[in-house]
């Protein structure tokens, strides 16, 4: 489905990395066509050992951080210590951990607040298990959410690096993200992605 070679990080650990033609192709011909008949929620493992969303979590983490940092980071997978992915920065050839989560529709919508700080409870595993990596929340539910409400939340979770996101609905394949804690502190720092169903045309915007 994708193409993908061997890619040797700073820390000599071996991935197997999306070329940028192969992250197009994965969004326009994996993705989008599941998204579109509401298969997101499925958490069967498919291509590399990742569940769709996982894959979905892969993309725009990817996308997010290219615009955001002005360099070139893609997906890295098929690693059985990392299993769900990693992003890689292609230049500097080093890596962030990714650990995935997901809020369910049909428990949290309207309750995003609560879905959070529930997301949040299932991935408290202690230092060992955080140290180094960001945590992803994916969240398909409706409903309104303030940072504020979770703040002890944030600041008792292990991870350092966490970030929110979801469907934003403007658009087909718009997503918000939420950068809520970044290296230990705090942020309300809010984005919208928005992506084109071909995934050859990016757009970051930075809302508050």
């Amino acid at each position: 489905m994708m193409l993908k070679f061997k890619f040797k990080t700073s820390m000599k650990e071996e991935f197997y990395l999306m070329t940028k033609a192969s992250l197009e192709d994965c969004f326009a011909n994996f993705l989008v066509p599941k998204l579109r008949i509401g298969q997101l929620k499925n958490s069967k493992k498919i291509d590399g050992n990742l569940s769709l969303r996982e894959h979905l979590g892969l993309v725009i983490l990817s996308l997010f951080f290219s615009k955001l940092h002005k360099s070139s980071y893609a997906p890295a997978i098929l690693n059985q210590e990392y299993d769900d992915g990693v992003v890689v920065n292609i230049k500097t050839r080093t890596y962030y951990r990714i650990e995935q989560v997901y809020i369910y529709e049909e428990t949290w919508d309207e309750k995003v607040t609560e879905g959070i700080k529930d997301a949040l409870k299932r991935k408290k595993k202690g230092n060992r298990y955080a140290e180094g990596s960001y945590l992803f929340i994916f969240c398909n539910a409706v409903g309104n959410f303030n940072p504020n409400e979770i703040r002890d939340f944030l600041k008792k979770c292990d991870f350092k690096w966490i970030i929110l996101a979801g469907p934003m609905g403007e658009e087909e394949f718009s997503y918000y993200i939420y950068l809520l804690k970044d290296n230990g502190y705090l942020r309300h720092n809010l984005f919208k992605l928005s992506i084109n169903a071909s995934g050859d045309r990016v757009d970051l915007k930075k809302l508050q």
